[in-house]
């Protein structure tokens, strides 16, 4: 084997005093014991039962419980007890410490024994706990006692695991070791360097020092613990497989090897989607929110005139995600921000998504579909630029009908960001990160659909980018490359702050910087329509087509204010039958300004924002209050305008009328 193919390790283990002969407890996974009791769960896919389902992309989390986050195990009968496995949620609700308590009742009132176990305190951290001694005990209960760094309540965790106390071994025969190639070719000093994980899996209650020797290169000394752990090193990057042997030795004894042939690094490009998500209400009132998005276009305008000399993939971009405040400015602004505004559209830097708001299209008649992107078409003719894109965030689902919406009105690529942490089903668990094409009902139209596997609001959680550790962009990539993800292109939404929060000025100077450091992954800051049209010319042949309806189900919230769902349905209706009187009687000075507006009022009625954020816990507050009001009146305004539009498109009574014998 030619050096250049292979790479030899040697992990030569050592410990203070030797090892005695049948001194190694191996500690072996217990089947997963039944749940007795638990703190409540956070609502949507967050049971209990997810902790112990041996599904690493599942959690269990708490409703907020913070330290008062707790479960009860009970094994069915009495087991001896030598060590604990809790791998945390992937969520900075981390946990920096828990408790176990023994005993052989499940109200724990007589303990067998108790430990205090300390954390990873990372999100998707794995913390391994051997206990001093076994204990025999049928119930364990776990509680959290102390909470990661930002303090989130909503704790629990991926994964937990019990393990029992097996029969000693003269010699660590179960040790393991494993190789793996990271998604990353870094530049350091003039050379590609790719790291390599070396992970060596200690299955014992002992512990033991451990020296990791790479190839003549400096030795590594670190100890070795229940669980073990993993170390990287830097190795040429090449455009070609990379093989590599490694070996776990004590006292002249190979203990564990391993082989592997590794791939090339992945050529990943990262296109990140710069946007607020858009709640029209629910973190303020609908007219501040308005105003406030006002101000984040001039920003956004600020930012990208700033960068306009950075390189390819750091200038920066914004995406309006819909057009209802996009539209709102350009009605108010004065004419030199107008055209402002136009230049950076048609220079591909402001991005117009073609939605008018993030709509529960369940809600909508087949007219409101349509409606749904009349601001689209309007805004395109107005500033001469073509929207064939279209985003909606926050809302899991959309009815069948918004495909031949979209498709025939030139708009082919729909890019779903659902809400990832409640209340989505099984939306990104089936769907997230599966591009498809989805196909209308009569087969004749398809759009381009991607459900954001990490959703809209993944870096609400992580925060800025600056303030990112590269390793959680990393550990995605894997996570996609282990599941089998196809493409070398990944689009993730980026919105910062919350919702209704403002651009990041910070992000170009970020990429700039990552671009410059990392070879692989590349990042770029892109635009909705710019990435689908890449990403359908390298794989759109490739992709599959999807027939069916991708059925909503936030739209029974609608029912909390029956009367008005009503309203808004009378008026989409009258709508249709007014424009159709009033094209069948063919009567001049058609009110387009009217009917606009009318439909304007269904469809911000029927759009997902249904209150304050705190109209469930606060509903007789000024707050909560103030935003009813003004939903209610997009019904309201609607109705009123549909029956007057109806009213003047009818021919209209001649003379007075007759007396009746």
């Amino acid at each position: 084997m030619t050096a250049a193919y292979w790479l030899a390790m040697w992990a030569v283990v050592s410990a203070s005093e030797p090892a005695a002969p049948g001194h190694f407890t191996p500690l072996v996974p217990l089947p997963a014991p039944k749940i007795v009791a638990a703190a409540e769960a956070h609502p949507g896919a967050y049971g209990v039962q997810r902790i112990i389902d041996g599904l690493a992309g599942t959690e269990y989390s708490s409703n907020g419980k913070g330290t008062e986050t707790f479960i009860v195990f009970d094994f069915g009968h009495p087991v001896a007890v030598g060590g604990f496995q809790h791998v945390d949620r992937r969520d900075p609700a981390t946990i920096a410490e828990s408790r176990l308590v023994f005993g052989s009742t499940p109200d724990l009132a007589h303990p067998a024994g108790s430990a205090v176990v300390r954390h990873a305190n990372t999100p998707g951290g794995v913390t391994h706990f051997a206990l001093p001694s076994p204990v025999t005990a049928r119930y364990v209960r776990w509680q959290v006692t102390a909470l990661g760094p930002k303090k989130y309540g909503t704790v629990g965790g991926a994964e937990i695991r019990f393990f029992a106390a097996g029969q000693l071994q003269a010699t660590p025969a179960q040790a393991g070791l494993k190789l793996f190639g990271r998604p990353v070719v870094l530049r350091q000093q003039g050379r590609l360097l790719r790291p390599i994980r070396v992970a060596v899996d200690w299955p014992y209650a002992e512990s033991l020092e451990v020296t990791l020797r790479l190839a003549e290169a400096a030795s590594r000394t670190l100890g070795l613990k229940f669980g073990g752990q993993s170390i990287e090193f830097m190795v040429p990057a090449e455009e070609k497989p990379l093989r590599l042997a490694a070996f776990l030795e004590s006292g002249g004894t190979v203990l564990a090897q391993s082989e592997a042939i590794l791939p090339p690094v992945r050529h990943w490009t990262v296109h990140l989607h710069s946007h607020s998500h858009v709640d029209i209400g629910y973190t303020n009132v609908q007219t501040e929110i308005e105003k406030l998005h006002w101000k984040y276009t001039e920003e956004a305008l600020d930012i990208i005139e700033r960068t306009a000399s950075y390189p390819d993939g750091a200038q920066f971009k914004w995406n309006s995600e819909v057009l209802w405040a996009t539209d709102s400015y350009l009605r108010q602004a004065a004419p030199e921000k107008r055209q402002r505004l136009a230049q950076a559209v048609r220079a591909g830097r402001f991005h117009l998504d073609a939605m008018y708001g993030n709509e529960l299209t369940g809600l909508c008649r087949p007219e409101e579909l349509i409606r749904l992107f009349a601001c689209a078409r309007r805004l395109g003719r107005e500033l001469g630029v073509a929207l064939e894109s279209a985003m909606i965030s926050d809302v899991p689902g959309y009815t069948w009908g918004v495909v031949p919406a979209m498709a025939q009105q030139g708009i082919r690529y729909f890019w779903c960001g659902t809400n990832h942490i409640h209340r989505i089903g099984r939306t990104i668990e089936v769907w997230g990160d599966r591009p498809f094409y989805w196909v209308s009902p009569s087969g004749r139209e398809k759009v381009l659909c991607w459900i954001a596997g990490k959703g809209y609001s993944w870096f609400h959680i992580h925060g800025r980018f600056e303030r990112v550790a590269p390793e959680t962009v990393f550990e995605y990539l894997e996570q996609l490359e282990a599941a089998g993800f196809p493409y070398d292109l990944l689009p993730l939404r980026y919105s910062i702050g919350g919702d209704n929060g403002p651009p990041d000025p910070k992000l170009p100077d970020v990429v700039k910087a990552w671009n410059e450091k990392y070879e692989w992954p590349r990042l770029r800051i892109a635009t909705t329509s710019e990435t689908f049209r890449v990403f359908e010319e390298r794989y759109g042949a490739k992709l599959p087509e999807v027939r069916g309806d991708f059925t909503p189900y936030w739209e029974d919230g609608a029912a909390s204010s029956a009367h008005e769902t009503s309203l808004a349905r009378t008026a989409a209706e009258r709508l249709v039958q007014a424009d159709a009187f009033w094209a069948i009687r063919r009567l001049e000075r058609y009110p387009a300004a009217d009917f606009e507006q009318a439909w304007r009022n269904v469809l911000l009625y029927n759009e997902h924002t249904w209150g304050a954020h705190s109209s469930i816990s606060q509903p007789d507050s000024d707050f909560t209050k103030a935003q009813w009001t003004i939903k209610q009146a997009f019904a309201h305004d609607a109705v009123r305008q549909a029956r007057e539009l109806l009213v003047r498109s009818l021919p209209q009574p001649a003379g007075a009328p007759g007396a009746i014998d």
